[in-house]
């Protein structure tokens, strides 16, 4: 049982205790969410774990966790240590895909609305996955947040970055609770202070 799930169970049944505060289980499941770490998410299923070499063309359009280091680090203004990526395109050192954790979490989940609304509520697994590509996700104006999430990605790099784990493949019917998660690993900023650049990017404000 992945932690997502395992977290969940035991969200019903607190709500359940506590039939006349469902507040008081929902303070207690965003508490819990709160301490999951990339590390802890990683290391619940060793089967959705795959290599630099299983991943390829059969994965386009998944949904992916990894840790990172990228190549001009000392030079960006901030950087997400473990994305959480849509892979949209594959090349010989490395893949194009959206990092969701670079929009709040509002904005993820309209994204994702988006998307569902695109392929019109089929259900994403492991036989009928999301056929997503770049061009699906500009030519749309349901899915118009993803600008800001586009990110090339290397397998190495030359200080000794790049990817730095191997790849967790996220279920898609986990994809919705995933989205919440907070797993955003930013470096040199806060994660609201990349909200609030994204958003200005998305001409969207407060």
């Amino acid at each position: 049982m992945s932690i997502e799930k395992s977290l969940m169970q035991k969200y019903q049944e607190q709500t359940a205790q506590f039939a006349t505060s469902v507040k008081k289980a929902t303070a207690w499941f965003t508490k819990k969410l709160k301490t999951i770490s990339g590390n802890e998410i990683m290391a619940t299923d060793s089967a959705r774990l795959v290599s630099r070499g299983q991943l390829g063309n059969r994965n386009i359009g998944r949904l992916v966790m990894f840790f990172y280091d990228p190549k001009h680090k000392k030079t960006l203004p901030y950087y997400d240590r473990f994305p959480l990526v849509i892979i949209l395109n594959y090349y010989k050192d490395g893949f194009l895909g959206l990092n969701l954790h670079y929009l709040p979490i509002n904005l993820r989940a309209k994204f994702l609305d988006g998307l569902e609304k695109i392929y019109k509520g089929k259900q994403l697994d492991e036989n009928r996955k999301l056929n997503l590509t770049y061009k699906t996700v500009k030519s749309s104006s349901r899915t118009r947040y993803f600008k800001p999430c586009v990110k090339r990605y290397l397998y190495k790099a030359p200080n000794g970055g790049g990817v730095k784990s191997k790849f967790y493949i996220v279920d898609p019917e986990e994809w919705e609770m995933v989205l919440t998660l907070p797993t955003e690993r930013f470096e040199k900023k806060s994660k609201e202070y990349v909200w609030q650049q994204s958003k200005k990017a998305l001409g969207i404000q407060d």
